[in-house]
């Protein structure tokens, strides 16, 4: 069955897969429960495999199953924008709790952003960078006078527009080549 995992570069990223139940064995030699295999194979480049072991359910839909075994991309993404955008590589420590007591904040930092995007559902999508363009302009203008924050905020509204406008731009352009 072909699943489409993304619009890549060159047009839709789609890939043939197929699922066949087995059971691994245990300590004594006997089978347990009913495990997947799943075999993924790259519809552009045949010669591209992937083979990937779950041990969900056997009657759970492929396209789930391919849907979670794909969505790595997007955890690597997650975890860049908070990297960069949220500052979770400035952090030093020495000890595990202090990693995960920071990684924590930026994760919910990261959460409130999103959410308070989605909320806002008139404007336009906004990525990560144009939130923290915004803020700082913002923080940066508390002790300006007001004529002197107008103009600041002005400019960063503009920067926010230009990159919108170059971004709307190009997902027409990506469109267009699909």
């Amino acid at each position: 069955m072909p699943f489409r995992v993304k619009d890549g570069e060159k047009g839709p990223v789609v890939w043939e897969a197929k699922a066949a139940p087995f059971h691994l064995k245990d300590k004594d030699g006997l089978p347990t429960r009913p495990h997947l295999l799943i075999v993924a194979r790259n519809v552009q480049n045949r010669s591209e495999a992937k083979y990937l072991a779950s041990n969900a359910p056997v009657d759970a839909p492929l396209t789930t199953l391919l849907a979670v075994a794909f969505a790595r991309c997007h955890v690597e993404r997650c975890f860049e924008d908070q990297k960069t955008e949220l500052g979770m590589d400035h952090f030093e420590v020495r000890n595990y709790t202090s990693l995960m007591r920071h990684f924590t904040l930026t994760a919910v930092s990261f959460l409130f952003l999103a959410k308070t995007h989605a909320a806002q559902k008139k404007l336009p999508e906004l990525t990560l960078c144009q939130v923290r363009t915004a803020a700082n302009a913002y923080l940066s203008t508390r002790d300006l006078s007001r004529a002197a924050r107008q103009t600041r905020l002005e400019e960063a509204a503009a920067i926010i527009t230009r990159q919108q406008e170059r971004n709307a731009k190009a997902c027409r352009a990506h469109r267009k080549q699909t």
